[in-house]
Order: structure tokens, then C-alpha cells, then sequence
């Protein structure tokens, strides 16, 4: 009876379509480019303060940014995170609702596409002497 129960439950659920497992994920190789709108204190590898004291002032900065994903393997990504002045490794992933998260060498990104080419990303970095938060919509480069 047990085993009938199993076969049962087992055929219920392939009659209702693909599994998690199954899921597909978009695929995000590429380069994304676009511009950042931030609000930071302090000083971070992309935005570095111009004099002592507007390290201790909230700016407000603007900087092109480029993300370029170069490895995927269906939900997880790697790649690079680059302004004019740094660029930082990223590792992430893609949840099940499409939302993608990643993260730098010190702040969480997370995002999602809002079409197979635009990306709409925000950025959060808080450390004992930083504060920033930015967000970007990037444009895939073909």
C-alpha cells in the first residue's frame, strides 16, 4: 500500500509539469553597462573622498559602471564589477522568482531584468566608517 502511495504522488507531481530542479534561468553572460545614482559617506574603492573632510559628509555621485558576467552555470554567475577606477570580483545567483543577487568583496547587490537586455540593479555597503547605497539600470553591450 505504502509503495502505491509513492507511485501515486510521484505521477501527481510530473502531471503537474517541470520541478525546481528542472527550472531554467536567464542567462546573464555578458557586459552590462550603465549609470550609477549614489549616496555615500565615507570613502570606498569607486568613490574615493577628494579631501579629509567630505569623507565625513553624505555626496551624492554619478560614475559609469560596467558589470561584466563572464561565467554561469544555470542559477550561478561570476564575474566583475568596474568603474573607471576599480573593479571588484562578484560571485551570485538567480532566485527562483528571477531576482538576481550577488555580492562584491564588501556589499550585496540585488537586481533584476527587466527585459532579456536591461538590468535594474541596487547596491548596499554599510562598514564602521561607510555608508552607500546606489542603484543602476545596465544595458546589455552587443
Amino acid at each position: 500500500m505504502r509503495l502505491a502511495t509513492i507511485g501515486v504522488a510521484v505521477a501527481i507531481s510530473m502531471a503537474n509539469g517541470p520541478t525546481a530542479f528542472s527550472q531554467e534561468y536567464p542567462d546573464i553572460r555578458g557586459t552590462w553597462m550603465g549609470m550609477s545614482e549614489t549616496i555615500v559617506k565615507g570613502e570606498t574603492n569607486h568613490f574615493p573622498s577628494e579631501s579629509a573632510e567630505e569623507q565625513f559628509e553624505h555626496r551624492l555621485k554619478s560614475i559609469p559602471m560596467t558589470v561584466t558576467i563572464d561565467q554561469q552555470s544555470g542559477r550561478r554567475y561570476a564575474g566583475t564589477v568596474s568603474s573607471a577606477i576599480a573593479s571588484e570580483k562578484i560571485v551570485g545567483v538567480v532566485a527562483s522568482d528571477g531576482r538576481l543577487l550577488w555580492v562584491d568583496e564588501d556589499g550585496y547587490i540585488q537586481g533584476l531584468l527587466t527585459d532579456q537586455n536591461t538590468m535594474d540593479i541596487c547596491y548596499l555597503l554599510v562598514q564602521p566608517d561607510v555608508q552607500l547605497a546606489a542603484c543602476a539600470i545596465l544595458e546589455r553591450q552587443r
